[in-house]
């Protein structure tokens, strides 16, 4: 679970913005929205809790979307920084560009989490245009924070100093400047287990959905479990379909309409006729009562966003992870994205507590009903740059547990809404219709 997550000089975020899931006091409004993810015999950890949702709102270009990009940009160093070679460019370092004084700065991160084995740990990397100028692992043992390994400017491979918490195993892996450690040792059988724990943690644990980016269904057919489920789901959110199967296709590869494929890349091309041997198949209920068959293509698009999205939310039950979706309510109603937001809160059904983070500008789910106060987060900016705000920033003796959050963020009392110059607008179209009927 992630408990804090701090971006600097990333894109619109100048400054230190810190994102936090951490939950000072539980108090007694929706405590199952809570989790305690820690070891109750880890005395240190102990009474850490942590929630399962937050949601994000502001204005559009606020900058919602790149504190998702910054979290995609540090699972980007863990995972793939180990593959460039060496004086490559490193994806990703986007500093923020309106001030001299950062431009040419380096990105940093720094997140703070709690893996499967409710282990906790603090990783944190800064890193320029063609280098990773700073790395660090720490672990939260029951007496103290423990060095794993620590990486400093200018430092080689051979310079990394390590901490008593890294135990068995190789420690020294050979890298380049622009090579991230976590990224190389966590990839390696010699490495010891607890580094494998927190490098494999960020690699898969971390599923991310956008607008234009939706994980096809497809890609979980081999959990039938899955697809079980989700078409469980939908047939109980009043789509009619009663049924969904993928079927088998006989594909010749040597037909006519599949000539194109030949031009395109081995890999590529094996898995464009792989995804073609497999057809799915909605059935719905007749007047007869008999079930009559639907390819995807004759769905709805809220039906086909319901069937690609609710795969990627159960897997992330199964594995107790973190989805990072962005514009949550696009092709969903909002009674669907709310059944979301509550079976991520409902303990029954999170069992492993996996984490839910959305942006959204549907102030519906802005609700009292279902997500406390330090559930709701808004992002603005002021002077080019991000700031995020959480709701309990908030006097609690005027924005109370049971206000209307919605109803007063749409007012304005809570910032972070689109100013909007009406009249300015309106009398600049008005000049220009002018000027283009003058000249008709």
């Amino acid at each position: 679970m992630i408990i804090d997550f701090t971006a600097t000089n990333f894109r619109s975020i100048k400054e230190p913005q810190t994102f936090s899931m951490y939950v000072e006091k539980v108090g007694n409004t929706l405590t199952e929205n809570v989790a305690f993810p820690t070891n109750p015999k880890d005395i240190a950890n102990n009474n850490i809790g942590v929630l399962k949702i937050a949601g994000i709102y502001g204005a559009n270009a606020s900058g919602k979307s790149n504190l998702f990009k910054a979290l995609r940009a540090l699972c980007y160093i863990v995972t793939d920084a180990g593959d460039l070679k060496d004086g490559e460019l490193i994806d990703y370092y986007e500093p923020f560009l309106l001030s001299a004084n950062t431009k040419h700065s380096p990105v940093k991160f720094e997140i703070e989490f709690f893996t499967h084995t409710s282990q906790r740990f603090i990783y944190s990397v800064a890193f320029s245009s063609h280098h990773i100028v700073q790395e660090s692992l720490f672990l939260f043992t029951s007496s103290s924070k423990s060095k794993l390994f620590d990486r400093k400017e200018h430092d080689t491979w051979k310079d990394i100093s390590f901490g008593n918490a890294y135990k068995g195993g190789k420690k020294q892996f050979a890298l380049f400047s622009n090579n991230s450690y976590l990224s190389k040792a966590g990839n390696s059988a010699d490495s010891p287990q607890i580094i494998r724990e927190v490098y494999n943690y960020l690699r898969r644990g971390l599923l991310f959905i956008s607008a234009n980016d939706i994980p096809e269904a497809k890609n979980f057919i081999k959990h039938h479990q899955i697809i079980d489920q989700v078409a469980l789901m939908i047939k109980n959110v009043d789509t009619g379909i009663e049924k969904i199967e993928f079927e088998d296709v006989e594909i010749d590869d040597k037909d006519d309409k599949y000539e194109f494929v030949k031009s395109l890349p081995e890999k590529v091309r094996k898995k464009f006729l792989e995804d073609q041997k497999t057809k799915i198949v909605f059935s719905h209920k007749t007047e007869e009562g008999a079930l009559e068959k639907f390819s995807i293509d004759l769905e709805s698009d809220g039906s086909r966003a319901m069937f690609n999205l609710f795969p990627a939310m159960i897997f992330v039950f199964n594995i107790g992870g973190v989805l990072v979706f962005d514009e949550i309510e696009k092709n969903l109603h909002p009674h669907i994205v709310e059944l979301m937001i509550k079976l991520f809160n409902d303990p029954q059904v999170n069992t492993k507590n996996a984490q839910l983070l959305f942006t959204s500008h549907n102030v519906q789910l802005m609700s009292s009903d279902f997500l406390r106060r330090d559930q709701i987060w808004f992002i603005e900016k002021k002077n080019g740059a991000s700031e995020f705000t959480c709701l309990t920033s908030f006097d609690k003796d005027t924005v109370r547990a049971n206000s209307p959050f919605g109803s007063w963020y749409s007012e304005g009392r809570f910032g972070a809404i689109p100013v909007i110059n009406y009249l300015k607008i309106a009398q600049e179209l008005n000049k220009s219709i002018l000027r283009d009927n003058n000249d008709a």
